[in-house]
Formats: structure tokens, sequence, C-alpha cells
């Protein structure tokens, strides 16, 4: 094991202190810059639980927590092996260029849900997005969500090929908005699937020509 100093900077003072990192690091996401790592390890919290050992009960350590640094950029990650959670959580799909303001603020929040496995949440947001977009592609204000689902299909994409899980969004949209319905993760999947093809149509593909 390599011992490190780090330096803290805090509320008006700084303190300089001996850290162990581990030689081993574990293979991880970064949440901060969305890389693939080598996660440097600096802390493991373990707990005990029985376990049989040669048909005798022992006690056995068990990793629960890893504290650690990115090598990239520099910034803590946790790991929840108990939950099987890294925090921050890695953004799930692509990272969309040229996006207005407001719906890559959006994009993102929804990236965020199904990243938190807030699926119900992912889908609503989904549903306010689109209505945005098509508004400001040139549709009415005020419409149902399945008008505005069709209105994008109609101008950008092939109705034929994207019907069948265009269907599933405007059912689902329809479904977490107006029913007691919890949204599972498919359903969020599809949803995040239908607004990045949209999104790279209308904003990303025009721009980077």
């Amino acid at each position: 094991m390599e011992k490190l100093k780090l330096t803290t900077n805090g509320m008006g003072y700084q303190s300089t202190q001996n850290v162990t990192k581990y030689a081993d690091s574990e293979a991880s996401y970064c949440g901060h810059c969305n890389n693939k790592i080598g996660l440097d390890v600096y802390l493991k919290y373990t707990s005990t639980q029985q376990g049989m050992v040669v048909g005798s009960k022992q006690n056995l350590p068990v990793v629960e927590y890893v504290v650690g640094q990115c090598p990239i950029c520099g910034k803590p990650i946790i790991h929840d092996k108990k939950n099987n959670l890294t925090l921050p959580t890695v953004k799930m799909f692509d990272n969309i260029k040229f996006l207005p303001n407001d719906v890559e603020t959006i994009y993102n929040e929804m990236r965020d849900a199904f990243s938190m496995k807030a699926y119900t949440c992912c889908v609503i947001a989904g549903r306010t997005l689109l209505a945005h977009i098509g508004v400001e592609q040139g549709a009415k204000e005020n419409e149902s969500f399945v008008y505005y689902v069709d209105y994008l299909v109609e101008n950008y994409l092939s109705k034929n090929q994207s019907k069948p899980w265009v269907d599933k969004v405007r059912k689902l949209g329809n479904d977490a908005a107006h029913k007691l319905v919890i949204a599972k993760k498919e359903d969020a999947e599809s949803s995040l699937n239908f607004i990045s093809a949209i999104l790279k149509i209308v904003y990303e593909f025009p721009n980077s020509i």
C-alpha cells in the first residue's frame, strides 16, 4: 500500500494528513466525468457476517463501502457494495450536442432520474420535454401528449420503423401522468431512447453538418 499526502481546504483552514492508497484499483465509472476508470481506493468500510469455513461458524469481514478518487478528474467516488450503487451515479444514454439550455437541463434530469432508479420521474419529465420540443418546432400549444408524439414522428421519424416503440412511449407517458402507475425500468428506457433520437435529429445532426 502506498502512503500519500492529501491537503484539504476547508472553511478558512488547511490540514495535511497521510492517507493510505490501496495497491489494487477497482473497475468503475466516474459519475463526475463519465469515464470508465480504475478507481483509486483510499478507504474500505467493512463489517462482519457469519459464514461457514471448513464446517465451522466464523465471522468473516465483508466490504460494504469503498471510498476512492477518480484518476482522471480527481473527484471522490463512493461504492455502496451492499446496494450495488456508485455515487455519484453515471449518466446513462448519450451526451447530445447543441441543445438549448432548458432542453439540455431536462434531458440531463431524466438521465439522472434513470441512474437513480426514479423511473416514474424520468417518464413524466420526458412527457414535459416532448411537449416543449414539439411547440418549439411549430406544434400548437396546450395539446395532448399523444398529439406532440405524433407531431414529432410525422416530422422527424419514419412512421413504419418507429411505430411499435412510439406506441409504447404514447401509452407510458399517459399512464404515468394520469393514472397511479409506477413506471418500470424498460418504460423509462423507451422514453429516453425516443427522446434522444428526437434530440439528435432536431438539434445535433443539423448543427454538426
